[in-house]
């Protein structure tokens, strides 16, 4: 197939799992914090960061290796798949019996990562070993088939199996809530869930992908190179999810479990946008593995700039969106008591708006595989991080811990992961030059349409839910007018909505075969 009509299907079940992941989540947390309460919530946020550092253990084989696999998948080289397949399932085993051993050696630990008391009736060790058995299953039974279905752009396949299980996790995790009011069941319904998960994911690869095996070595030269991309990624594997964790447990730590649910409340929302656009960077990843290794770079730059101005104008759009309607959507789903301040909301949307144009670079460093070159910035991103958050926290509160995060990116992640991809890859500085020219108008252009949705939605005043319907809507008819107006001249703006429609026409071919 095309890589328009695989970006394009992907597209299509990319879409279903994350609306699945948008929704449940915000039912699942109405119901844990209205059965059992925020602390519990809070407990949740903490756990899944310790774990999400444990993980470390990954250390980033699992994208070294299907960055080793696009170029054997795209020219049908059997033998060097099944060897990767064989090296990367023996490396799976080994991480997820070092990450219980990690997770066995913290656990003496945990209340040490808590500031005020925890729940009388949870035993926060047996709570932490359920995550910890989760995430230890999510690597040992047959983790590494999925890289199968990613290196050969059938991420589609994936999300089918990856939304069915979801949605059946979630409403079975809901219904044990109301009917038993026990978070220990809500709990244990995850690591099978993941059992099952893994398990469908085997089976369909057999199936369809059955003439690569685990079987074969792979040469000293192919061992070379992939450890020399791991070492790379040990360091970007580190700074991310010590970056991405640090917060919650900062949090935790020196304000408190409730205000680290109200926090989380938010960055649930923020998840949602998230996920929303990324769907897009989900559906094309695979593509633009293929692309590097089959178009020129002047072609990929190109793409570059398309993949960069679709994300930033829609995180235009619902950073915009998330300014004005946040605080209406917290008080609307979980009540008046859980907000935080105003100001903590423009933090967040500039937060998300930082974060998200990140995504093009990330996606071509993952496909050109240059993480040897800027395998320093996620540990400097995330110690800059990390001193801001210990600085600010006890002087300016939660503020501190977003504003953190939002220097940290805006100041190290960017600028370095550009300059990485364009130095290491592209090697023209000047063409470096013009992109982040476009990302720079791009974000002005955030910033005005930001303002002036904020000043009309003012005028907005209804009763609480036509309120919060409204000025979502204004706010994003506003956003887009002012993203058609300062770019309608733009050469990039007309090849990105070129682009765009042929993968609708896509998307919708598909829809009509499909009935």
């Amino acid at each position: 197939m095309s890589r328009t009509a695989n970006a394009a299907r992907n597209l299509w079940w990319s879409a279903a799992n994350r609306i699945a992941m948008i929704l449940l989540p915000f039912g699942m947390r109405t119901i844990l914090i209205s059965v059992l309460g925020v602390e519990y919530a809070g407990l949740s946020s903490l756990f899944s960061s310790v774990i999400g550092m444990l993980s470390l253990a990954e250390l980033g084989f699992g994208d070294a290796l299907v960055y080793s696999m696009y170029e054997p998948m795209a020219n049908g080289d059997k033998r060097r798949v099944s060897a990767l397949l064989n090296f990367y399932r023996k490396c799976y085993l080994a991480i997820g019996a070092v990450i219980f051993a990690l997770g066995m050696a913290v656990s003496p630990f945990l209340t040490h990562l808590i500031h005020g008391s925890v729940p009388e009736d949870m035993n926060i060790y047996i709570l932490f070993d359920i995550y910890l058995l989760n995430t230890v299953l999510s690597y040992v039974l047959f983790a590494y088939r999925r890289s199968l279905l990613v290196a050969s752009q059938r991420v589609d396949i994936d999300s089918n199996i990856h939304t069915g299980i979801y949605v059946m996790q979630n409403l079975a995790q809901m219904l044990t809530l109301l009917l038993f009011k026990n978070f220990y069941a809500y709990l244990v319904l995850l690591p099978a869930s993941t059992v099952l998960s893994n398990y469908l994911t085997k089976r369909y690869t057999d199936r369809f992908f059955g003439e690569y095996r685990c079987e074969g070595t792979l040469s000293k030269e192919e061992l070379r190179q992939i450890k020399k991309n791991v070492k790379g990624l040990i360091c970007h594997k580190i700074g991310n999810t010590f970056f991405s964790s640090v917060d919650n447990i900062v949090i935790s730590g020196f304000l408190g479990l409730e205000i680290l649910g109200k926090y989380s409340n938010y960055m649930c929302v923020i998840q949602a946008l998230s996920n929303l656009i990324g769907i897009i960077g989900v559906s094309i990843t695979p593509v633009i593995g293929n692309y590097v290794v089959k178009e020129s770079k002047e072609a990929n730059l190109a793409m570059l700039k398309k993949c960069s101005f679709m994300e930033t104008a829609l995180s235009t759009v619902m950073t915009a969106c998330f300014l004005v309607s946040a605080q209406t959507f917290i008080r609307l789903w979980v009540g008046a008591s859980y907000l935080l301040p105003d100001t903590a909301v423009a933090l967040f949307a500039i937060y998300f708006y930082v974060f998200m144009i990140n995504d093009p670079c990330y996606i071509y460093r993952q496909a050109t595989g240059v993480w040897w070159e800027g395998r320093y910035m996620p540990l400097v991103s995330s110690a800059v991080n990390l001193a801001l958050n210990l600085m600010l926290v006890s002087k300016i509160g939660i503020h501190g811990i977003i504003l953190s995060t939002v220097i940290s990116v805006l100041f190290v992640n960017f600028p370095w992961g550009t300059s990485v991809l364009f130095q290491a890859y592209f090697k023209d500085r000047a063409k470096m030059h013009g992109y982040l020219w476009q990302m720079a108008f791009s974000a002005f252009t955030a910033a005005a349409a930001c303002v002036l949705a904020g000043f009309a939605c003012q005028f907005i005043k209804l009763n609480v839910i036509l309120s919060f319907f409204g000025k979502g809507i204004a706010a994003a008819l506003i956003s887009a007018g002012v993203i058609a107006a300062l770019h309608i001249r733009s050469p990039v703006f007309w090849d990105t909505w070129r682009w765009g429609v042929k993968i609708v026409r896509e998307v919708r071919g598909g829809v009509r075969n499909r009935r």
